[in-house]
């Protein structure tokens, strides 16, 4: 109770996540049977109860509760689209409009479209279908110029994104969650270039600035799978990433590395606070230094591709420097629900996200296990102090996420821990090092010699972690977890979490009771 005092977003989050997890499970229909009653019902309830103080205390809180939980319901309904019906069998000749840059696969391009117009019998029809289209590009050079905001005259048929195969991936809801309900291949002779620099003015202006940044590497001679982790590390350019690499990362434990994160919007705040700190110094400097800090962080949120993790880390420190202006504290758990519940407003289907379930668990977890972990002792020297606090974050950020890990992905990495204590400093240098190249590419000697530091460290990076994914036993596959099961090792997690900060024998009887049924739900593949 003393957290929902002190974080009262915790309070609206979970009944907003409740009515979207009740869409997403039950039927449409379900909203009009259950709640549209609740809130009828709502004004005789107030009727008979307005005089009683404490009644209307926690009916007030409870109606909220109602409405908020109504509310997840709804919005996930209205950003739910149906199958909408098409003509598979014929060509379709459409004016698309790119809504992501091509990026190069192994077999042809591939690239997000809306679709702006269909040519019928009747002539051409603006917005026909309500969804986006996944183009795939037969491989040439005309492919490879493509960018966000270009039109296209394509003249191919399209179909629905297919259902998945047993026990494969479901892919057709990845995209559905994403506003992607149908896919085409086009060849190059089935498509033209009509006109660019349609797309949003703020997002085609961060796209720019990217690429120039992307040159700034390529110019200081980082190539191959430098420029690939690079870019990815630092920018959110992932295209350049090969299979062999990602599963190198992805054994190691470390595949957190190469998706701007939490660490990486951070480092970049610490960065531009302390460029900015000598603005304290002028009258309303704070106020223009924090004005500063949120159109730098945000322009970076928006050069690194929106990921959920990049927006929790934005929104939280957003608050954060709001904070700072007011001169307010701020709760982290708190500012975390306060994220989590602007981001669900917005699209309610991020709850299924598999980033956005692990970047707030995380990071959630490493705030509320990290201390019972690592407590801090004088005597100790200072690097050994920042060792055993490292490996505590590693430990606690894998003892919250490795249920969802195996789960999603069905495999455990056994060096997690050597790892990141080998990678998280090694990458956070590669981040400065980047952010100084960008900053200083122009001056001769510093630019050289910060290129030169990237690129080296890079390499370091890359071989470090090749090293740890081909030492014997690295990884254990093929682990299958179901929901059920993924939800009793919570529990397991929780109670053992319990058990250590308070050792009483009630605490150990749940850490027992839910160890069984873990077993149980193993044994029997609940």
């Amino acid at each position: 109770m003393d957290l929902l005092n002190r974080a009262p977003f915790v309070r609206l989050l979970l009944p907003l996540a409740v009515g979207i997890i009740l869409c997403l499970i039950f039927p449409a229909a379900l909203f009009f049977k259950l709640f549209l009653p609740l809130i009828c019902s709502i004004p005789l309830i107030l009727f008979f109860l307005y005089r009683k103080h404490f009644v209307r205390h926690y009916l007030f809180g409870f109606l909220t509760c109602i409405f908020l939980c109504g509310a997840g319901f709804m919005l996930c309904m209205l950003h739910q689209e149906e199958d909408y019906p098409i003509n598979s069998n014929g060509t379709q000749m459409m004016l698309v409009r790119l809504l992501s840059d091509c990026s190069e696969k192994e077999k042809h391009f591939k690239a997000f479209a809306k679709i702006e117009m269909i040519r019928t019998e009747g002539g051409w029809v603006r917005e026909p279908l309500k969804g986006d289209l996944l183009l795939y590009l037969t491989k040439d050079l005309a492919a490879s110029r493509l960018l966000y905001g270009d039109e296209l005259l394509v003249c191919t048929p399209i179909h629905t994104v297919p259902p998945p195969k047993h026990g494969m991936f479901n892919y057709k809801t990845y995209l559905a969650d994403r506003n992607v309900y149908f896919q085409t291949y086009v060849r190059s002779h089935c498509w033209k270039f009509i006109s660019g620099q349609h797309g949003n003015t703020f997002i085609l202006w961060c796209k720019a600035w990217r690429n120039r940044m992307l040159d700034l590497f390529r110019a200081h001679d980082i190539t191959g799978n430098e420029f690939s982790v690079g870019s990815a590390l630092l920018l959110g350019y992932e295209d350049k990433l090969d299979k062999g690499l990602l599963g190198d990362y992805s054994a190691s434990g470390v595949m957190h590395i190469l998706s701007v994160s939490g660490m990486h919007v951070g480092i970049i705040y610490v960065v531009f606070n302390a460029c900015f700190r000598f603005m304290n110094r002028f009258r309303h400097g704070a106020l223009i230094r924090s004005v500063m800090l949120l159109f730098f962080l945000w322009t970076y949120t928006v050069i690194t591709g929106l990921s959920p993790a990049v927006l929790r880390s934005a929104l939280m420190l957003s608050f954060l420097i709001a904070g700072n202006a007011l001169r307010r504290k701020t709760n982290i758990f708190n500012s975390l629900a306060a994220s989590a519940f602007i981001l669900l407003c917005m699209d309610p289907l991020l709850i299924r996200d598999a980033g956005f379930q692990l970047s707030y668990i995380a990071v959630g977890g490493i705030v509320a296990v990290f201390p019972l972990l690592y407590k801090p002792k004088e005597e100790r020297s200072w690097i050994w102090e920042q060792i055993l606090s490292l490996l505590c974050v590693s430990l606690a950020a894998q003892m919250v996420t490795f249920p969802l890990s195996l789960y999603y992905f069905h495999q455990f990495p056994n060096y997690f821990l050597l790892a990141n204590l080998l990678i998280v400093p090694l990458s956070t240098l590669v981040i400065y090092s980047g952010i100084g190249l960008l900053l200083f590419a122009s001056v001769p000697l510093a630019g050289g010699g910060l290129g030169w530091c990237f690129r080296h460290l890079l390499s370091l990076l890359n071989q470090t972690v090749e090293l740890t994914a081909h030492l014997p036993g690295s990884t254990l596959k093929n682990i299958t977890l179901t929901i059920t099961g993924t939800i009793i090792l919570y529990c397991v997690i929780i109670t053992l979490l319990l058990s250590f900060s308070r050792p009483r024998s009630g605490n150990l009887k749940l850490f027992l009771t839910a160890t069984i049924a873990f077993v149980t739900c193993l044994i029997t593949g609940l």
